[in-house]
This record gives structure tokens, sequence and C-alpha cells, in this order.
């Protein structure tokens, strides 16, 4: 199981992300090897040393970096490129979605669901203008468009390396990440998270 990070000047956070993914790693090891794959999305701090320094310590980390900043979409998908497990999470360094959800995803892999997204069910942490801007988003692009978007759902969600693989076939130059994750398919369950 992979852990698809992408990060842009994130040199303070990235070391409590570690510390925070080895603690989950050692309470499932017995069942799945965990893994860190972060995206350097053109960082002018020193993330990259960070990473490198990681990297060096333990061989479960790896990294990947761009020349300059491509945005969070582009860093998605050259992560699923890179990635070679059977199991791909894409998630956020600052850790605003929690690790203990990846328990329940992970039981809904075992039942045979090749994705598995998180839902966030309570916003209340949201300003105004970002609940009604995030709710007007989602009734505008789910009248127009096939399939749905899940509300609510971000880029985190568990992936099976079936759908990895055929992602990693779409050859678009304008991503929208959440528009392929929903519309590539494949047996979907939904875990929902505070």
């Amino acid at each position: 199981m992979t852990f698809l990070v992408p990060v842009f000047n994130e040199e303070q956070v990235i070391p409590f992300f570690y510390q925070a993914v080895a603690d989950f790693r050692a309470a499932i090891e017995d069942r799945y090897q965990v893994s860190m794959l972060f995206i350097n999305d053109g960082s002018t701090d020193q993330t990259q040393e960070v990473l490198k320094v990681l990297a060096g310590r333990d061989e479960s980390v790896r990294a990947v970096s761009f020349s300059r900043n491509f945005g969070k979409e582009a860093a998605l998908f050259a992560g699923l490129e890179h990635s070679t497990t059977d199991i791909v999470i894409p998630i956020d360094v600052d850790l605003q979605d929690p690790l203990q959800t990846v328990h329940a995803m992970l039981e809904k892999y075992e039942q045979g669901f090749d994705v598995v997204l998180g839902k966030r069910i309570d916003r209340s942490s949201d300003g105004f203008l970002k609940k009604k801007s995030a709710e007007m988003f989602y009734r505008f692009h789910n009248k127009i468009s096939t399939p749905k978007i899940e509300e609510n759902v971000g880029d985190f969600r568990l992936m099976t390396r079936r759908v990895v693989d055929e992602l990693v076939k779409l050859r678009e130059t304008q991503l929208f990440m959440k528009g392929l994750l929903s519309w590539v398919g494949f047996k979907t369950a939904i875990v929902p998270y505070k």
C-alpha cells in the first residue's frame, strides 16, 4: 500500500506526517506493507532536502520532484504513474483526512471494492463561502455531467492497482482528477469520516 502525497513547500509538516504514517504502519504491518510516495511539486523551501533525508533513512519512502510548480492535479497524476503497489491512497500531508479512516477503507477493500471514497461528513470548520461555493460546484457539475461526483469527497480515497492502471492510460492534458476518478468506474464504496 502506498500513500501518495503531493507536497509544495511543506518542509515543516513532512516530519509530522512521516511519523503519523510510521505509527499507522506499525499497527498494520502484519497485514500490509506501507510505503510513502511524495510528489514534490516544485517546492522552493527545504522540502526536497527533507525528503532526501527521509528516503535515505527509510526505504519505504520515495520522492519524485518537479522542476517547477505544476499544481496538485499534475502531482497526483505523476504519483499514480510512479506508484507500484496493489493499493494507492492519495492523502494530503497536513493530515486533514485522518489516517484512522484508512482502517475502514481497508475493510471495504477486503470485501472486494476497487475504490473506497473517504467522505467528510462534518464541514462545520469550513467558512460560509467555502461551504456555499462547494455546494454550488457539486450541484452545477452533477446537473450537467455524467458520472456524478460524490459531494464532500476529495482526493482521499483507496484505489486498487486495476483502477490506477486504467487512470494512467488516460492521456489528459487538462487534468480534473475528481472527474477522472469518478469517470473511471469500478466497484465503489464510501467511508464517512469527521
